[in-house]
């Protein structure tokens, strides 16, 4: 069974983060399904917490917002919902600050099979 994982981001962020996916060849919705089992096996404190820098909250400011909407695994985002109301932080805010890392570092966090932030 599916089901829809949703966030609001700037238009701008989203934009930015499907052009560098389609950079490296990966859908949007396989580079967050990629990242949310990282986040799963790894665990947040080893991703590192970069990923939720403030910047990430005020990337493209005062945009409307734009809707990603990511088809996801029903078990796989049940357990990512645990795991972020685990370590107190909102699915949207982590999948938004991961899409922000992407951009501002034209890479993911774990690109070449390596866990954490490079």
């Amino acid at each position: 069974m599916t089901s829809y994982f949703a966030l609001r981001v700037s238009p701008r962020l989203k934009d930015d983060f499907y052009a560098f996916c389609k950079r490296k060849g990966v859908s949007a919705g396989t580079a967050v399904k990629m990242f949310v089992k990282s986040f799963l096996s790894v665990g947040a404190d080893k991703l590192g917490w970069s990923l939720l820098n403030s910047d990430s909250v005020v990337y493209g400011e005062g945009d409307n917002p734009a809707r990603v909407s990511i088809l996801m695994d029903a078990e796989l985002r049940r357990a990512f919902s645990d795991a972020c109301a685990e370590i107190g932080v909102p699915m949207s805010v982590v999948v938004r600050s991961f899409m922000f890392f992407v951009v501002k570092n034209d890479s993911f966090p774990f690109q070449d099979g390596k866990a954490g932030c490079p």
